[in-house]
Formats: structure tokens, C-alpha cells, sequence
């Protein structure tokens, strides 16, 4: 049987998102399943689900925003100017690890349907794919008319807690072709289990269900031979990576950071991340980015992925807030409350934590829901597959 798994794939420039496209890509790999990514070029959705009310004040915080950074506009270019080697570098890496994955050709909205009879089982994978913002038709195969199809949900997620009923009709009716759901967050599985008689499960993202040997094998050899305190913040809080700066004087640590390049494929450096740290890495592999989080003493990042490898590898690590007016924090609280390290959760100002994570305790919790997430795709793959679980 051959599967195919839409996410958030083409041209993702975020080291997360080729996490869990690749994570996601592997466990059915290593299960023997021929298997590949739908590579989706999106357009802006035309769907309008998100609340008008937000979209107008995320339209004024945008305005003020602007304004705000206008002032920046001149230092900013000549800081993408000044760093485009690397940029253009790091996007050229990234690029060679995605097409290392299998994957279809490409597709727009008005090619997808082509798919149609490619696949014996279509999954809607993990990411923000039914975020009202970034949802469309193809993230929940509206083309796919034949009511007998296989498909599933792994992990997709909602990320606001706040939906509009526009956004409630169009799911509940989409839903409707599932074979079965699974949601990455449990404010994701309230709001997608309201939509739905059918049962819907709170599971893992995928870069947590696969072995930590699997990740070993991509991971390069030890980058900085220093003792040092990695950071990778999306946010732009300058506040925030002072506070940062602070931690890594009062440990006597290295900082090594990695600036989140902004506006996707244009590759602008912001202000905000200028001399941000002793070391910044601005073309490394996603196999570096492994490896930065592997060997460091501390991870302190607004990251949700970073959070992720940070559990895999069995860091010490800090997770900032994201300051934004819709908040996607939730997937963050959702991991830490499982991991019943909340206290990890940094507002403002970074306390540190004497007593080191009891990832003996963390684990015997993840471990639960790791076997109950790879428990559910079994079932769905088993009923998918007449009773059989193995790959034809």
C-alpha cells in the first residue's frame, strides 16, 4: 500500500517543520510502508475562517508594527545584504535534506485532485495544517469524493483555542471522509471532537514517536567544542534575549544562537537578532541544528520543535512565550504539562531551575502517550489494511 502525507513540506524553511514532514515520512517507512510527501505549493486561503474581529486588530498590530520598524528598514536590508552567502547557504541545506525525502511532484489547488487514484491511504500530517489561518481544501482532501477512501488525520493541529462558526461548518462537513482523527494538542481535540461523532485522539507530534536512534543517525559530529547554551527563538523579543544573554554570563556559558530568518524564502536577517549571542550559526544543516541541541548544556528557546529534540535528547532547557496577539502557546503548555514541567515555562525573566528534569519520571509519561499515538496509527493502518499491519 502506498501512502501519501500532506503537510506543511514545500519550501519549509523552518528547521520544525521538516521535522515532523521527515519524522512523519520515517515511522511509515521503517514500517515498511511505501511512502512519500504530497508536495503542495499553498496560495492564501480564500477560505476566510478566522475571527474578523482578530483579523482586524491583528491588522492594526500589524500597522503599529510597521511603523514600529521603519526605523529598521535601512539596517535590516544591509544585515541581509551582509549575511546573504550564509542565507542563501542555509536555505540551500535545508532545500537538499527536504528533497531527500520522497516526495510527488508539485501540486496547486487546482492540480491536487490529481492524486486522487495515486494513494491507497492519504494522511493529513502534523503542523498548524488546520490552523482557520493556513487551512484550505487540500488539507482536508475535499477532492477526494469517493466516500470509501482511506484517510486520516496524524497529529494536525488547530493552534488557536479561538475558532469562528465558518470555521466550524467547513471542518465538520470535511471531517465527514475521516477514517480516523488525531489532533497534537488537547485544545485541538476539544474544538475537532465537537465537529465530529467520531472518536479523536490526542497524540504525539512525530518528531516524538520515532526512536531516538533514528534521529542519532542524521546528527553530526560535535560543532562546538565549548560548553555552551543554545538558543533558537522565532519570537522577536529583544527583552527576551536579553534575558538570555543574562543566563549565559551567570553560567559562564557560551551562547550559540540561530536567528530565525524571517518572511520565509526572502531570507531577511531581523535587527533584533543582530550580535544576539557569542556564536550565531546562520547556514547549518538540519543536521546541525540536531547536533547544536544534542551537546549543549542548556536549550532556551519559543520553540515548540526545539522543546521536542530537547526531550529526545534529554536536555535542561527554558521555553519562552511567544508574545503574539493570536496565541499558539498551547501546543507548548500541552507538552510541559505532560512532561508536569510547567515550571519550565519562562514569562519574563528566566529563574533558573536548581533541580535538574527527572527525565526518568518525564519519560515514564511520554512513553504512555508514545505508545498510545503509535497504538492508534496501528489500528488505523490494521483496519486500512484488512487486519494486516504489514506493508504490501
Amino acid at each position: 500500500m502506498k501512502i501519501g502525507i500532506i503537510t506543511l513540506y514545500y519550501k519549509n524553511n523552518n528547521y520544525g517543520g521538516v521535522a515532523q514532514a521527515y519524522a512523519l515520512y520515517k515511522y511509515f517507512s521503517n514500517l515498511g510502508y511505501e511512502c512519500e510527501l504530497i508536495t503542495y505549493k499553498k496560495k492564501p486561503s480564500t477560505l476566510n475562517l478566522v475571527n474578523k474581529n482578530k483579523n482586524l486588530k491583528m491588522l492594526i498590530n500589524r500597522c503599529k508594527g510597521k511603523i514600529k520598524r521603519i526605523s529598521h528598514v535601512p539596517i535590516e536590508k544591509y544585515l541581509s545584504k551582509r549575511y546573504k552567502a550564509k542565507l542563501e547557504t542555509r536555505g540551500q541545506k535545508l532545500e537538499n535534506f527536504r528533497n531527500s525525502i520522497p516526495h510527488s511532484k508539485v501540486y496547486s489547488l487546482e492540480t491536487i485532485s490529481e492524486i486522487s487514484d495515486k494513494y491507497d491511504i492519504f494522511i493529513t500530517g502534523s503542523d498548524q495544517v488546520w490552523n482557520p489561518g493556513v487551512v484550505d481544501q487540500a488539507f482536508v482532501f475535499s477532492f477526494l469524493k469517493n466516500q470509501n477512501k482511506k484517510i486520516l488525520s496524524y497529529a494536525s493541529s488547530v493552534a488557536v483555542t479561538d475558532v469562528t462558526d465558518k470555521y466550524k461548518d467547513f471542518m465538520k462537513k470535511e471531517l465527514e471522509k475521516y477514517g480516523f482523527i488525531s489532533v497534537r494538542e488537547k485544545s485541538s481535540k476539544d474544538i475537532i471532537q465537537s465537529l465530529t461523532n467520531k472518536n479523536v485522539e490526542w497524540v504525539m507530534d512525530p518528531t516524538l514517536i520515532l526512536e531516538r536512534k533514528d534521529w542519532e543517525k542524521l546528527t553530526t559530529e560535535r560543532i562546538i567544542k565549548e560548553k555552551y547554551i543554545f538558543s533558537y527563538m522565532i519570537g522577536d523579543n529583544k527583552k527576551q534575549k536579553k534575558q538570555i544573554e543574562k543566563f549565559a554570563k551567570q553560567e559562564n556559558l557560551l551562547l550559540v544562537t540561530l536567528p530565525y530568518i524571517k518572511n520565509g524564502n526572502r531570507f531577511e536577517f531581523r535587527i533584533e537578532d543582530y550580535k544576539f549571542g557569542d556564536k550565531q550559526m546562520l547556514d547549518i544543516t538540519f543536521e546541525d541544528f540536531l547536533n547544536l541541541i544534542k551537546y549543549s548544556e542548556y536549550v532556551i528557546t519559543d520553540s515548540f520543535h526545539a522543546i521536542c529534540f530537547s526531550y529526545i535528547f534529554k536536555k535542561e532547557f527554558y521555553a519562552f512565550e511567544k508574545g503574539t496577539l493570536v496565541s499558539t502557546n498551547s501546543r507548548i503548555y500541552t507538552l510541559l504539562e505532560l512532561f508536569e514541567a510547567t515550571n519550565r515555562i519562562v514569562k519574563d525573566k528566566i529563574e533558573k531551575d536548581n533541580t535538574l528534569l527527572d527525565y526518568d519520571k518525564i519519560d515514564i509519561n511520554m512513553s504512555r502517550k508514545i505508545e498510545d499515538s503509535k497504538r492508534f496509527l496501528k489500528t488505523a493502518l490494521e483496519t486500512f489494511n484488512g487486519g494486516n499491519i504489514n506493508a504490501e
